[in-house]
């Protein structure tokens, strides 16, 4: 189902980034997360509709929401951090596994320190660990 195709009248929650309303439906962001299912079950009023998520920017929240509906996602170098520290943060485990096969895709010695943080920050051994065999030895003896 594409996000745009639906009707807002037919949605059920309402999710605010920035100033910014998702309409969405419980179902979707509940299967697309842990986090949502969590948030939505520990609702303090049983007729909230409106959640604000904070510390998520609104075109990162767009994609990710977008993803709930059509499992796609455009994932680039401008974009790839934001949406992997969201995605964890939220707990969106398909994405953080595509911005990991993003990163370990694009792995050069020019850009090693910054994905060694990355997969470091985010428990990527896997990924850390191929990073960290491109580090410049004099740069690890200095």
């Amino acid at each position: 189902m594409n996000y745009y195709s639906y009707s807002s009248q037919l949605c059920d929650v309402i999710i605010e980034v920035e100033g910014t309303h998702f309409h969405a439906h419980r179902s979707v962001l509940c299967e697309l997360s842990p986090y949502f299912r969590a948030l939505f079950e520990r609702s303090s009023s049983p007729g909230q509709f409106i959640y604000s998520i904070p510390g998520v920017a609104q075109k990162i929240m767009k994609s990710i929401i977008q993803y709930g509906y059509s499992q796609r996602i455009r994932i680039t170098q401008t974009n790839v951090q934001a949406l992997l520290e969201a995605a964890d943060y939220l707990l969106v485990e398909d994405i953080v596994q595509l911005c990991g096969q993003f990163l370990e895709k694009r792995l050069s010695p020019k850009n090693c320190t910054e994905i060694l943080r990355l997969a470091t920050a985010h428990s990527w051994h896997e990924l850390r660990d191929r990073a960290s065999f491109m580090l410049d030895p004099s740069l690890i003896y200095r």
